[in-house]
């Protein structure tokens, strides 16, 4: 390892003071010796006396030292994006050594290499700017000011003054500012996740021999780091799964009238408390007849419901488990448990995924996340005299069912038109096992949330709209872990507990039926 790790030095050495020209052979040899040492380093963690021969590395990097005339100049951005993936790696100290590149030291001098293990942490530890930390301290000791200014007041039998009011007020302000300020805390760039993705292409890319040009854009935007953290498997899922499925090799793309060298972009985008991240690929895009040939053929669906698929639900198919379009099972591709992962982990983080299709063009996904896990915007409903919370990122709109078209059929219950389209009416009571309300024929008000699910729009009635707040997420309790539908709960403005529901948990797993 030492060997290793003093010719990839060597290397880049010669990079930095320009004395070789950074290519595509260095930058994999390279990231190969990252690979090789932390792979080495975690044997080590398991066996003290575990071997490795890295001779066949050490002879590229070698190689590649004598070498000073190569043709296939890479971007420095290309080279700079393997490297920094030393995070979970245990730190290892060496006693130095003199030694040169073609002497290695004799066995009695050898000094053995000394592994001091990372600590287990034993609670998640954050990076927070000194800036973030110095606005929340002057934000708490204005409140405390302003707290003993009202606790003055009080005491002199002044708290219904204007003074009072006033501060009351600001103290309000204060409070809403903290809150801010105290979510920031959590949120972080999501440029190492940019950067690990762009290793992951350029890997799938370089093992399938297809030229790819991969731009990534908003790397600054800050996002929640449990998100991050939990978002890195699924979005190198998709990433390797754009260069494979989605990417055309070069013959066929010129064939086509495309360039040779691909795009694939990926983008981060803030949009009030949401971030958009957008992966596109300018391939052949989803072919909908054969996603439909392939659900058929796997059983997840039927001849009649493959008969009345819209594209957005088409396009879904890929979600289901088991779907796959790959003829071959490979390292990257081919088993059926991709795309489903994906949604999975999408609907854990409280967030939505679109896709955007056009064949022979290419495929953008769209995944909406929410900036924090713990404080959302949410639409309070009532529900027999209960208080529900639905988060605002799964809602469309919210209509009123009296002032529009409802139809009623035997096989497919209640259905509302809206603007040319037909939406089923799910009753919310009844999807979440309640009894299902009596609706009079002079009933004067209806209100129905609008939703959509695996691109299908449909609509869930309640008895009262109370109207938005944010609310703090909380945990459940066990008796209320694992029902359908349930996010979490909350204490609402008014004091009084409600539970956060999710509509599309309630759509894929609740034996739900239109006007039941």
């Amino acid at each position: 390892m030492a060997d290793l790790a003093h010719k990839a030095e060597d290397l880049l050495t010669k990079l930095k003071s320009q004395e070789l020209a950074v290519t595509a052979e260095i930058t994999t040899a390279l990231l190969q010796t990252t690979d090789a040492l932390r792979s080495g380093l975690n044997q080590l963690k398991q066996d003290r006396g575990a071997t490795f021969d890295h001779a066949s590395l050490i002879q590229t990097l070698v190689g590649l030292l004598e070498d000073k005339a190569s043709s296939h100049q890479a971007s420095a951005n290309e080279f700079a994006a393997g490297f920094g993936f030393f995070d979970d790696a245990p730190r290892v100290t060496r006693s130095p050594v003199a030694t040169s590149s073609n002497e290695k030291p004799k066995e009695s001098s050898k000094v053995p290499l000394k592994i001091v293990p990372n600590k287990p942490a034993e609670e998640e530890q954050l990076r927070i700017s000194a800036k973030k930390t110095d606005l929340l301290l002057n934000l708490v000791g204005e409140l405390v000011v302003n707290q003993t200014i009202l606790q003055e007041l009080n005491n002199r039998g002044e708290s219904g003054t204007p003074r009072a009011q006033q501060t009351i007020t600001y103290i309000s302000k204060i409070v809403s500012d903290v809150q801010s300020v105290s979510m920031s805390l959590r949120l972080t760039s999501v440029k190492p996740l940019f950067q690990k993705l762009r290793r992951a292409v350029r890997d799938v890319a370089s093992e399938l021999a297809k030229e790819i040009d991969y731009v990534d854009e908003g790397d600054h935007v800050e996002l929640d780091k449990t998100v991050i953290d939990r978002m890195v498997d699924p979005l190198t899922h998709m990433v390797r799964s754009a260069v494979d499925h989605g990417i055309e090799n070069a013959e066929e793309r010129v064939a086509a009238g495309k360039p040779p060298l691909a795009k694939v972009v990926l983008s981060a985008v803030a949009n009030d408390d949401r971030v958009i991240i957008s992966l596109s690929d300018d391939g052949k895009g989803l072919n909908k007849a054969k996603i439909v040939s392939k659900a058929l053929e796997r059983g997840l669906i039927t001849e009649t419901e493959a008969s009345h698929l819209t594209p957005h639900e088409i396009h879904s198919l890929i979600f289901r488990s088991g779907f796959s379009t790959k003829e071959a099972v490979s390292a990257i591709s081919g088993r059926g448990v991709g795309m489903e992962v994906v949604q999975k982990a999408v609907d854990e983080m409280k967030g939505t995924i679109q896709i955007e299709s056009e064949e022979g063009k290419g495929t953008t996904f769209r995944i909406s996340l929410p900036l924090s896990l713990s404080i959302i915007g949410g639409m309070v409903v009532r529900l027999q005299r209960q208080n529900y919370v639905v988060p605002i990122s799964q809602l469309l709109e919210t209509i009123e069912l009296s002032k529009l078209s409802i139809e009623t059929s035997t096989a497919k219950g209640q259905m509302v038109k809206l603007r040319n389209e037909v939406l089923p009416i799910y009753n919310l009571s009844s999807a979440l096992m309640m009894k299902r309300p009596t609706v009079k024929a002079n009933q004067i008000k209806r209100p129905a949330l609008v939703t959509i699910c695996d691109g299908k729009k449909v609509s869930f009635e309640v008895d009262e709209i109370v109207g938005q707040q944010q609310v703090v997420l909380k945990k459940l309790g066990r008796e209320l872990v694992g029902l359908p539908g349930l996010m979490g709960g909350a204490i609402l403005s008014s004091g009084d507990p409600g539970l956060v529901l999710n509509l599309h948990e309630l759509i894929k797993k609740g034996n739900i039926h239109p006007g039941q």
